[in-house]
């Protein structure tokens, strides 16, 4: 009886040939290897990166270095948003941050990552900037919320904006599928573009 340990997740085209053109053509292949190393194939996007991590995470098993995943036993994670990643989002809702996170770093080095606020009661949250904070994400029980600042100066052609704020307009994500790098990079160019103004 084959597991699906012994195929590979549904992946975009490029990403699945990048995956075969590199010799992987199992999940179970893939566990324990560096991140870093997957991320670096020609056609492996973010959104392949989380959907491979949550096929992994459904069967105990991580990639190495994950930001997205839980920090190896024994091991303290220096990193402020890993250690709100294990403690805050729902494992099922780590992919979406971690997609999310991953375009960031990649496409938008002049955002800074950081922590922001924080109290016994109502804990801190990732905040991005450039001059001043254009996306903050909350994790709810549901999924993954962005928090665009100026997102009501925003064009909206993809429609997912929401809110009632006369500033503030958010994106709300339950799935991984959900996740489109393109239209996160829209957003994202018009929150650089606004808080440069």
């Amino acid at each position: 009886m084959t597991s699906e340990l012994d195929g590979l997740p549904k992946i975009a085209a490029p990403a699945n040939r990048a995956l075969h053109g590199a010799g992987y053509t199992t999940l179970r292949q893939l566990a324990n290897l560096p991140r870093a190393e997957l991320a670096a194939l020609h056609g492996m996007g973010p959104k392949a990166l989380g959907i491979i991590q949550a096929a992994l995470a459904e069967h105990g098993l991580d990639l190495a270095g994950d930001p997205t995943g839980s920090a190896s036993e024994g091991a303290a994670v220096a990193d402020p948003i890993a250690n709100f990643v294990e403690a805050k989002i729902l494992p099922a809702h780590r992919p979406i941050f971690g997609a999310f996170r991953e375009l960031v770093r990649n496409e938008f080095p002049e955002l800074t990552e950081t922590m922001r606020g924080g109290t016994d009661a109502y804990p801190g949250v990732p905040v991005y900037r450039l001059n001043r904070i254009v996306v903050t994400v909350s994790p709810t029980q549901k999924g993954v919320t962005f928090s665009f600042t100026d997102g009501a100066a925003f064009d909206d052609e993809p429609g997912m904006l929401e809110g009632a704020g006369h500033k503030t307009k958010n994106v709300r994500l339950r799935t991984l599928e959900q996740f489109d790098a393109e239209i996160f990079r829209y957003y994202l160019r018009q929150a650089i573009a606004h808080d440069a103004d």
